[in-house]
């Protein structure tokens, strides 16, 4: 039996709503099947680093303070606009080479999580696991959602589209949701779908990597 911890840095508290429930589900899907050692994987991340935001050096001081407590560090960032999207390579792979050069964490164990735009839009890659959450009927109306996962890369303002789609399910009623319920839409959505998204199957491939470097080579 081995244990594999994890740890989080994350841009803000909705990314980490959403990641502390899906990573564990997605490290669980990769390994099964596995011919690697049974594997317990805890539902909780070790530690969650970046809220509030610190600049490099203090995120990196503190992963290297609290890098006996987990075995992968999963970095969020999101790309955002073309000048957040410029940036990403300072705010996420920089921060992993920070890391491995002032304390020797491994760069392939930390794993980027880099949604096109932001991490809404990996929320609406399924649209059943939606209509789930929202207890929504087969046949109801969501013409404002994607209808596929691959067509969630291409939306201009995923926020917005959240927004919209929350908007129009809240009229006339008197049970209103006033926010987009990640941690729901993490634990229902299925890792298949999920992994037709190119920006989320670059990140499980990543991760796969991490893995195989924990024990388990042949996933």
């Amino acid at each position: 039996m081995t244990y594999i911890a994890w740890a989080l840095y994350v841009e803000g508290p909705t990314d980490s709503e959403y990641l502390k429930v899906l990573i564990p589900r997605l490290i669980g899907h990769l390994l099964r099947g596995s011919n690697g050692a049974l594997t317990t994987v805890p539902e909780l991340p070790a530690h969650i680093f970046g809220i509030p935001r610190l600049d490099l050096d203090r995120i990196a001081s503190r992963v290297c303070e609290g890098r006996d407590a987990f075995h992968i560090l999963f970095v969020h960032g999101d790309t955002g606009g073309r000048a957040l999207a410029d940036q990403l390579p300072n705010r996420t792979c920089a921060l992993c080479r920070r890391i491995e050069e002032n304390c020797g964490f491994p760069r392939s164990r930390c794993v980027v999580a880099a949604p096109n735009r932001e991490i809404e839009a990996w929320t609406l890659a399924d649209i059943s696991a939606l209509r789930r959450v929202f207890g929504l009927s087969a046949n109801a109306s969501v013409r404002s959602l994607p209808t596929a996962p691959t067509e969630v890369e291409s939306l201009r303002d995923p926020k917005r589209v959240t927004q919209d789609f929350l908007q129009s399910i809240q009229r006339g009623t008197r049970n209103r949701k006033t926010r987009w319920p990640f941690e729901l839409i993490a634990q229902e959505q299925e890792i298949n779908l999920l992994l037709q998204v190119p920006s989320f199957a670059r990140f499980s491939a990543a991760l796969r990597d991490a893995l195989r470097g924990l024990g388990h080579p042949d996933i």
